[in-house]
């Protein structure tokens, strides 16, 4: 028990990254996608272009956090030499290319080019890059030698934490743009996030139901990680709490209020936390 807890413990890095960086992908997608097909005048798009710094900003934190994991931050180079061959490697490239990406187009939105068809196009290409992101970071932890990691769990559930983060990172960034008479387009986010939280929680407990066969030479998984189904019960409060608190703001308020998207925002990256803390936890090799 306390050599899984003290390496959940030791991924604190990695726990951050999986947490903020994919979440913020998926909300970039999600206003991304609001920006191009929405009927309101360019202005109005425009204005929440540029408030796409917000995913942007959020998910370069998680990757600069991530830094401190290889040693230092310069051996991000050495990392980016296997790419193509390494899942590190991959995931690696894919966040910097994504953040990049974001970061010049969020720069390219206070000039005179926003608006242009380059810059739509531009908008479009950064997306794929998130959804490219999240899928080699979600594909880099599907490790043939850790029995807990090599199932179909860990890419469903990388996914579902995204969408579900995504979606209240999302709601949040059209409050801060002002974008708040979204009535509709906001209770489909929280249905949406709502759905992937109890779906990624679903595939936790199966995964709990499968722990007493997964084992290495020594130790099943049940014993290795008896409080998991703890950190599951935790993670799926706070990620329910924080979709019921925002929805009750979207229902009884015409204009959802900032600090509510907000605090709506780190409930459920907290619980998103807690998950990926219990998923680093189960980390069990196939020998001793």
């Amino acid at each position: 028990m306390i050599d899984s807890f003290q390496y959940g413990l030791s991924q604190l890095a990695l726990l951050v990254f999986t947490t903020l960086s994919p979440s913020a992908a998926c909300a970039f997608v999600i206003v991304g996608a609001t920006v191009v097909l929405s009927k309101r005048d360019e202005g109005e798009r425009v204005r929440l272009a540029r408030f796409l710094i917000i995913p942007t900003a959020i998910s370069l934190v998680g990757l600069i956090v991530s830094t401190s994991h290889l040693g230092k931050p310069s051996n991000s180079l050495f990392v980016l030499t296997g790419i193509g061959r390494s899942p590190l490697s991959n995931e690696v490239a894919a966040a910097v290319v994504f953040a990049g990406m974001a970061w010049l187009f969020c720069m390219l939105s206070f000039t005179r080019s926003a608006a242009k068809g380059p810059f739509w196009a531009f908008l479009g290409f950064t997306c794929v890059a998130a959804v490219a992101h999240i899928w080699f970071t979600a594909s880099a932890y599907k490790i043939v030698t850790i029995v807990t990691w090599y199932t179909p769990y860990t890419l469903a559930n990388q996914f579902l934490q995204a969408i579900a983060g995504g979606c209240l990172l999302a709601i949040l960034t059209f409050v801060s743009a002002g974008w708040r008479k979204e009535k509709r387009l906001f209770v489909a986010l929280l249905v949406v996030a709502l759905v992937a939280v109890l779906a990624s929680a679903a595939i936790q407990f199966v995964l709990m139901g499968q722990m007493e066969t997964l084992a290495s030479a020594l130790v099943t998984a049940a014993e290795y990680v008896p409080y998991y189904p703890m950190l599951v019960g935790v993670s799926l409060a706070l990620c329910v709490l924080a979709v019921a608190i925002e929805l009750v703001s979207v229902l009884k308020q015409p204009l959802p209020g900032l600090p509510c998207a907000i605090g709506s925002s780190v409930l459920m990256l907290a619980g998103i936390a807690v998950a990926r803390f219990g998923f680093y936890c189960t980390h069990l090799t196939a020998g001793i």
